[in-house]
C-alpha cells in the first residue's frame, strides 16, 4: 500500500498524472482491508495532493467536491485516534489544503484560472483558516507561508486590497528567506496585482477629492461678496486634510486657489 502511494508520488514528477494517480487509487483499495491509521491516512494524504494538481488542470465542481470530501475524511477518520501532537499536525495541513481548494490556489500557490469561487466558499475558506490560525505559529515554514498566500487571496476577494497585500508580503518574506523559489513566482505576481489595485483605488481617492474641491470653490467663485469668498476659499485652504480623506490636500487647494482682483 505504501510503496503504491510513493511510488505513484514519484512517478507524476516525470510522467502524467493519471499514471500516479492510477496508483494511488490502488493503494487506497488496499487501504479499506485495514483499520484506518497514520498509513492509511497518509495514502489518503498523498492521493489528496495529486487530485489538487488534476484540479488545477480541470476545475471541476466533480473534482472540488471529492477533494473535500477526501480532507474529511482524512482528519475525522485516518487521523482522528493518533496521538493528539500527530492528530493536530495534520489537521492543520489538511484544513490549509482545504482552504486552498475552495479559494482556487494550486498545489503551490498559484491561482487556479478558471476556477469558480462562490461566497460560501469564501466562508468555508475563512473557517478553515480560523481552525489553523491559533496554532499556525506550529506550522512548518513553507506551510506557514501558504497559510500568509491563503489569507492574502481571501482579504482580495473580501474586498479588502489593504489587508490582503500585508499578508501577501509575509508570505513573500518567508518564501525569499527559506528559498522557496518555485513558490515565490507566483506569490510575486500576487504582490504585484495587489499593489496596482491599491494605486488604483489611491487614484480614485485623489480624483474624488479633486471633484469635491472645484465643487467647493466654484461655489465660492459664484458668490457676489467678495469679502464673504476670500474667506471661504481660506477655509478650504486651511481644512485639515483628514476632511478630505486624508492625503497631501494642500498642494491641491493650493493650485486651484483662484486669483481674485
Amino acid at each position: 500500500m505504501m510503496y503504491l502511494a510513493r511510488k505513484g508520488s514519484a512517478r507524476i514528477m516525470k510522467e502524467p498524472l493519471e499514471v500516479g494517480l492510477y496508483m494511488l487509487e490502488d493503494a487506497l483499495k488496499l487501504s479499506e482491508h485495514l483499520q484506518p491509521c497514520k498509513d492509511t491516512g497518509m495514502v489518503l494524504y498523498i492521493f489528496i495532493n495529486i487530485m489538487l494538481q488534476m484540479y488545477e488542470k480541470t476545475p471541476t465542481m466533480d473534482i472540488k467536491i471529492k477533494i473535500i470530501g477526501k480532507i474529511d475524511e482524512a482528519i475525522n477518520v485516518h487521523f482522528a485516534d493518533g496521538p493528539s501532537f500527530l492528530r493536530e499536525d495534520y489537521t492543520r495541513m489538511l484544513h490549509l489544503k482545504m482552504a486552498f481548494c475552495y479559494l482556487g490556489i494550486g498545489l503551490f500557490g498559484n491561482i487556479v484560472e478558471g476556477c469558480q469561487v462562490s461566497g460560501e466558499d469564501l466562508k468555508s475558506a475563512r473557517t478553515c483558516l480560523n481552525l489553523i490560525e491559533s496554532g499556525q505559529a506550529k506550522l512548518d515554514n513553507r506551510r506557514r507561508m501558504f497559510y500568509f498566500t491563503a489569507k492574502s487571496v481571501l482579504f482580495r476577494k473580501l474586498g479588502s486590497p489593504r489587508e490582503a497585500l500585508e499578508m501577501a508580503s509575509l508570505a513573500k518574506e518567508k518564501a525569499e528567506v527559506c528559498g522557496y523559489k518555485k513558490e515565490l513566482e507566483p506569490i510575486i505576481e500576487l504582490t504585484g496585482d495587489l499593489e496596482q489595485e491599491l494605486t488604483g483605488m489611491q487614484a480614485d481617492v485623489i480624483r474624488t477629492r479633486e471633484l469635491a474641491v472645484d465643487s467647493e470653490l466654484e461655489s465660492v467663485a459664484a458668490s457676489r461678496d467678495d469679502v464673504l469668498s476670500r474667506s471661504a476659499i481660506e477655509r478650504i485652504l486651511k481644512r485639515p486634510s483628514n476632511q478630505w480623506g486624508g492625503g497631501n490636500i494642500g498642494g491641491l487647494l493650493e493650485a486651484k486657489r483662484p486669483k481674485m482682483e
